[in-house]
C-alpha cells in the first residue's frame, strides 16, 4: 500500500512539474517569435502594432507573412526557431541582391495547456474562441496586406492550420483585399470542399453522411482567390493525425456538426464539377503538394514549412529569377 501511495504522489508531482514547465515555456513564446521573424505584427493590440524592424524598411521588398494556426503561438520552441534559421529560406541570393523580410501575424489563435488534467476541455473552449476570433483577425490581416501593398511589397502569405481560415477570409471574402504574389496553405483546418463546393451526392464515410442534400456552396471560391494571388499552393498530409482525428472532434464540440475531411488532410475536392469551373490559366496557378512523407503524423507548422515541396515553393517565390 505504501508503494502504491508513493507511486501516486510521484505521478502527481511529475504532472505538476510538466504543467509548470509548459507554462514557463509559453511565457517565452513571444521572445522566440521575435527571434525567428523580422517583424511581429500584433493584431491583438489596439491599433495593431508592429515590433521589430520599422515598416518603412520593407519598401519594395518581398515579404513572407506567416499566419500561425490553432494554439501555435504559445507552442513555439527553440527547436522550431533553430530549424527555421538553419533552412535559411530568406538568405538566398536574388538578382536584386535584396534580402526578403519576414513577418509573423499574431492573432488570438487559442491557448491550451496540453499538460493539464483537463486539457481536452481547455482545447474545446479554446477552439471555439479561436474560431470566433478568425473574423476580426481576417479584417486585421486585410488591413496589413493593404499597408504592405502601399509600401510596394510583394507578399508571400503563408498560413497554417486554422490560420488558413484567417488568410482565406482576408482574401476571398473581402472585396477590398489587395493582390498578393503567393498564397501558401499548410495543413489547412477548413472543409476540403471549401474552395470548390460540392454538387454531387453527399460524401459518406462509414455510413455517415457529410453533407445534407449533397449540394454545398464553396465558402472560399477558387475564382475569387486566384483573382487575388498569382499562385496558390496547397500542402496536405493524409498522415497528419491532428487533422484526421482531432479536427472532427473539435468541430463537433464547437457546433455539433459532423465535419467532412479537412482540406489539409485530403487536399481540395477536384471533381469534374470543380474542374469545369476553372479556366486553363487558373488551373496553372494552383499547386497541390502531398507532404505526408515529410510531415508524418505531426501537425507541426515547422515540419510543413520545411517539407521539400513547400520549401522549394517558398524559395522560388522569395528569390525569383529575372
Amino acid at each position: 500500500m505504501a508503494d502504491i501511495k508513493a507511486a501516486g504522489r510521484a505521478k502527481v508531482k511529475a504532472a505538476k512539474e510538466a504543467l509548470a514547465a509548459e507554462e514557463a515555456a509559453q511565457q517565452k513564446a513571444a521572445v522566440l517569435w521575435a527571434a525567428a521573424f523580422d517583424i511581429v505584427f500584433d493584431s491583438t493590440l489596439a491599433g495593431a502594432t508592429a515590433r521589430g524592424s520599422d515598416f518603412m524598411n520593407l519598401n519594395g521588398k518581398r515579404v513572407l507573412v506567416l499566419v500561425p494556426g490553432f494554439s501555435s503561438w504559445h507552442s513555439l520552441t527553440q527547436s522550431h526557431v533553430d530549424r527555421w534559421k538553419q533552412a535559411a529560406i530568406l538568405e538566398g541570393t536574388s538578382r536584386s541582391g535584396v534580402r526578403p523580410s519576414s513577418l509573423v501575424f499574431h492573432w488570438p489563435c487559442g491557448e491550451v495547456r496540453w499538460s493539464a488534467e483537463d486539457a481536452q476541455v481547455e482545447a474545446a473552449a479554446a477552439w471555439q474562441e479561436a474560431h470566433e476570433a478568425t473574423f476580426v483577425a481576417a479584417r486585421s490581416l486585410t488591413l496589413l496586406l493593404k499597408k504592405l501593398e502601399a509600401l510596394g511589397c510583394s507578399v508571400i502569405l503563408v498560413a497554417h492550420s486554422l490560420g488558413a481560415r484567417v488568410a482565406l477570409m482576408a482574401l476571398a471574402n473581402d472585396l477590398a483585399a489587395p493582390k498578393i504574389h503567393s498564397l501558401v496553405l499548410l495543413g489547412s483546418a477548413v472543409d476540403n470542399h471549401a474552395l470548390t463546393g460540392r454538387c454531387g451526392p453527399p460524401t459518406e464515410i462509414n455510413g455517415i453522411s457529410f453533407a445534407e442534400g449533397g449540394a454545398v456552396a464553396a465558402e472560399f471560391p477558387f475564382s475569387r482567390l486566384l483573382a487575388k494571388c498569382a499562385t496558390l499552393t496547397l500542402a496536405h498530409a493524409a498522415s497528419d493525425r491532428t487533422l484526421t482525428t482531432l479536427w472532427r472532434a473539435a468541430e463537433y464540440a464547437r457546433c455539433g456538426r459532423v465535419a467532412p475531411p479537412a482540406l489539409g488532410s485530403t487536399g481540395p475536392t477536384l471533381g469534374e464539377e470543380a474542374a469545369e469551373g476553372l479556366t486553363e490559366e487558373e488551373r496553372s496557378q494552383v499547386h497541390l503538394l502531398d507532404v505526408s512523407e515529410d510531415v508524418g503524423e505531426a501537425h507541426d507548422p515547422t515540419a510543413y514549412l520545411l517539407s521539400g515541396g513547400v520549401r522549394d515553393a517558398l524559395f522560388t517565390a522569395l528569390h525569383p529569377e529575372p
